[in-house]
């Protein structure tokens, strides 16, 4: 999608910003948070809005948001963001979505000839040629398989992601997938924190995908963290199975259901309305849903959000503990964005309960990272630090 104002046009696609056709280079947050300003331009966001939107759950001060609304000003003029004492912020700009009207062709009429046989020899021949391309649109062709390469340490350091990468025969009958191999240099917890720098350093042509991931053991079975991304887009999730094997035949069955939901077929960022369709198709599926409701957060429909999330919650079997861990994280956000803090408390306290026993520490460290921010926005610093 392109979108304009002033004199300058943004790809949401590639994430890159011209003037009059010029390159213009932004940093990272400087990108994401002109995108969140151009995709609501007419709301005024708050601070904590612009935090979870663009940092997410990263631990940042209220300072660095001042910075970088400074200097998308210093790039566009102090008029393009007004500053709402007490409410947050809001984009001047007129934004608009330019329609390309260039295949839009003016008709031609023909006079008819009844008296040459032209016109006849002409509507038959043109009935034959639709009839011919009818046919050709209902011969099946076999489908392209999906280039997916498996990402390796170059260092041989990355033990978890060893359990994954010793046996790529488990996709050996994915008939949906071409599987070969690829050494990074990053270890795979660094591609989880940066995914297209992920796909960007293996070098991969366009259409290709990159797949990384850690296993997880647990009191009873294994947790596989996978993550998936090419240039325009990301995907994480968790499989469960009692051994690493099964772990890995539940990895395929989910590639399997993403293909099935044509997830590998677009090459724009997902977006709230397929999120929606996929979830249509695949209510049962607990990544689906939570990113569902993780995009619902972002598009100000939180207790839309909370009906996915409480959902989640319901399915009490032990392989979707990091399913439910992520709901209760995602519930605590919403309370905290509320200052309802006793009620994100709890959420907290579910979340280290369902973590209990595991060896998920991503998701520990989402608690504890949680638990400071709270700590901090209620003044509780000693309690913030001992936290950290």
């Amino acid at each position: 999608m392109e979108l304009q104002f002033s004199q300058y046009q943004y790809s949401c696609d590639k994430r890159v910003l011209y003037r009059n056709g010029e390159l213009i280079v932004l940093k990272r947050n400087q990108t994401l948070l002109l995108e969140y300003f151009l995709l609501n331009p007419s709301d005024i966001h708050s601070k904590d809005d612009i935090m979870n939107a663009v940092w997410r759950n990263k631990v940042v001060s209220e300072q660095v948001v001042f910075q970088t609304i400074s200097q998308l000003r210093a790039i566009f003029g102090e008029a393009a963001i007004k500053t709402y004492s007490k409410k947050g912020y809001k984009w001047q700009y007129a934004v608009s979505n330019p329609i390309d009207n260039s295949l839009n062709h003016p008709s031609v009429e023909y006079t008819k000839n009844k008296k040459s046989p032209y016109y006849l020899y002409t509507a038959i021949s043109c009935s034959f040629i639709f009839l011919i391309l009818l046919l050709a649109s209902q011969w099946q062709t076999p489908a392209a398989q999906t280039p997916l390469y498996i990402a390796t340490n170059a260092q041989g350091t990355d033990g978890q992601s060893k359990l994954l990468l010793t046996n790529t025969s488990v996709f050996a009958d994915n008939a949906h997938f071409s599987i070969k191999t690829i050494s990074l240099s990053d270890i795979n917890q660094q591609h989880f924190l940066s995914p297209q720098q992920a796909w960007e350093n293996a070098q991969l042509p366009l259409n290709n995908w990159l797949l990384w991931g850690d296993m997880y053991p647990s009191e009873k079975g294994v947790f596989l963290h996978y993550g998936l991304s090419n240039d325009t887009r990301h995907w994480q999730g968790y499989a469960f199975g009692e051994t690493t094997e099964k772990a890995r035949l539940a990895l395929d069955e989910q590639l399997k259901q993403l293909h099935d939901l044509s997830f590998f077929s677009s090459h724009k960022p997902l977006s709230l309305a397929e999120l929606e369709t996929m979830h249509s198709h695949a209510p049962n599926n607990a990544q689906i849903t939570l990113l569902l409701a993780k995009h619902l957060v972002y598009a100000k429909q939180p207790d839309v959000a909370m009906v996915h999330l409480d959902r989640l919650l319901t399915d009490r079997g032990y392989g979707k503990k990091a399913y439910r861990a992520q709901a209760q994280w995602l519930i605590g956000m919403i309370y905290k964005m509320r200052k309802q803090h006793q009620q994100s408390t709890h959420r907290l306290t579910l979340l280290r309960k369902e973590l209990e026993h595991t060896s998920l520490w991503p998701l520990q460290y989402d608690y504890f990272n949680t638990s400071a921010w709270l700590h901090y926005e209620q003044g509780n610093t000693e309690q913030m630090f001992n936290v950290l």
